[in-house]
């Protein structure tokens, strides 16, 4: 039974050790804009990871083009964060030293201390604003890219190719055929055919080189895998299925983490904790927004009485519960990198 039927189940250790040794691995464009996003130390032994399989590695037009597209926006995005998180620890240093010296519940003691713990999040901030390269004028993890994937880039749709390809693609997205149906919700044609292009390019390129394909993805859509109870259990069954009768070969999906873990078991690779942890957390941060996108956010840019208020109510008695309370919200208004699945920005339509 379970010949008829593998795509629906986790294969075994010997299918995967065979599929690892076999296997090309393409990346989308959120791993290679992820890049920006790790540590130095961190995102310098990915790229180790990424040399030591470079005879496998492979990139669809898609992914190549999205990431182009993106990787200013990207590096952007870390200054305008810091920026936005300044504001927000200034205002809440303000609104405590001007509101809360004659509060009932709040000594003097305590209004110091939080324009302390302020003062000391500002000055960290803008040393590491201050040491943070500017990758518009000299970016490093670009020319490493650049060498890394010369000549290992896939070919894009022609014109005539790509409105053949726009119009089977509406005849998936209305039966849900995966992937990329669940783009078609929240973004317009052509911006929401990226997926279902980077797809079909990876199976031109199995066809062509007879090999099976690992994608290596940040997506933790519905329409990439197979969810249940809010958890990631395997790759979407529909994808493997398609994939085997269309080119004869096997493909997998890896998250970042998944891919560092699997390079570390099969290659012996030592792979540090660190890395291992941020690549869960990037994953981890991406499943969390993907469920806040289906409530209504709330900003609390401009509420800075109301996270007082609930670090001081937390505990009335000694200034360290208030401040270690304090600390925590900060950290839940700490901007965090963007790690939502907005970095596809559709195929390329000047082809």
């Amino acid at each position: 039974m379970r010949s008829a039927f593998l795509h629906f189940y986790t294969p075994t250790t010997e299918e995967f050790t065979t599929l690892w040794r076999s296997a090309t691995f393409s990346f989308d464009a959120s791993v290679l804009l992820d890049l920006y996003r790790f540590t130095q130390a961190s995102r310098e032994e990915l790229l180790r990871l990424f040399k030591q399989h470079q005879d496998r590695i492979w990139l669809t037009h898609q992914s190549g083009l999205e990431f182009s597209r993106n990787r200013f926006t990207i590096i952007g995005e870390a200054k305008k964060k810091a920026a936005d998180l300044k504001k927000q620890l200034e205002n809440l240093r303000n609104v405590s030293a001007e509101r809360y010296q004659q509060h009932p519940f709040v000594s003097s003691e305590v209004c110091v201390e939080i324009g302390r713990a302020c003062n000391d999040f500002l000055t960290t901030l803008q040393q590491a604003e201050d040491s943070y390269p500017n990758y518009l004028t000299n970016d490093p993890i670009l020319a490493e890219l650049l060498a890394l994937f010369e000549g290992k880039v896939g070919e894009p749709f022609s014109k005539q190719e790509l409105t053949i390809k726009y119009a089977e693609i509406d005849l998936r997205y209305a039966a849900e055929i995966p992937p990329g149906y669940a783009d078609a919700k929240t973004k317009d044609a052509p911006r929401s055919y990226g997926d279902c292009i980077l797809w079909f390019q990876l199976i031109d390129y199995s066809k062509k080189s007879k090999r099976p394909v690992i994608l290596v993805t940040r997506d933790l859509k519905e329409d990439w895998w197979l969810r249940e109870g809010g958890k990631t259990l395997l790759p979407h069954p529909e994808l493997r299925r398609e994939f085997k009768e269309e080119t004869g070969q096997d493909f997998y999906l890896y998250q970042a983490s998944q891919f560092i873990e699997e390079a570390k078991l099969h290659r012996q690779n030592v792979v540090s904790e660190a890395l291992l942890a941020e690549a869960r957390a990037m994953s981890e941060e991406s499943r969390q927004r993907k469920e806040e996108a289906k409530e209504t956010a709330v900003s609390s840019a401009n509420q800075p009485d109301e996270i007082l208020s609930q670090a001081l109510e937390s505990s009335k008695t000694s200034v360290t519960p208030r401040l270690d309370n304090l600390r925590n919200l900060l950290e839940l208004l700490r901007v965090r990198p963007d790690v939502s699945n907005d970095d596809d920005t559709g195929p390329d339509q000047s082809a």
